[in-house]
């Protein structure tokens, strides 16, 4: 027997208990540590496919914004087109207008017997031609 009245077998057992509750409470935390390392491995898988995700994604993105930025440069530069062609348009409307200006002012300068007189002076200086033209053929066939 043992100093408290107690037998060394007795405490042998009560040690042999303490041990096993620490042994039991050391298995419950390893088993805690153990599957929390387990969702920290699932969460790492998870967060490296979203990752994947997110860098797919982004390199779509990236691609897009470049097509988008080439689409505006190509807008843009057809707005420039059309704003010369505008302008070149207005100024050939210009053009017609002042010609047909010039045509109505010329018109009002001349009355219709002159017009008829500057017509019958064309047609009879058309007539000496074919005339002076028939006679050099009539000259070139007597040589």
């Amino acid at each position: 027997m043992g100093l408290f009245g107690r037998s060394k077998e007795s405490g042998k057992k009560e040690v042999d208990q303490v041990k096993t509750a620490e042994q039991i409470k050391k298995e419950q935390l390893q088993n805690n540590i153990d599957q929390m390392e387990k969702e920290i491995q699932k969460c790492t898988l998870v967060l490296e496919s979203r990752s994947m995700e997110i860098g797919g994604i982004k390199t779509e993105m990236d691609i897009i914004t470049n097509e988008v930025k080439a689409a505006k440069e190509e807008l843009d530069s057809l707005k420039m087109e059309i704003i010369s062609s505008k302008a070149e348009r207005e100024s050939y409307i210009e053009q017609i207008r002042k010609a047909k200006s010039d045509l109505e002012m010329i018109k009002s300068q001349y009355s219709q017997r002159d017009i008829d007189m500057i017509k019958q002076q064309i047609q009879q200086a058309r007539d000496e031609l074919v005339s002076i033209d028939s006679q050099k053929k009539k000259q070139m066939r007597r040589a």
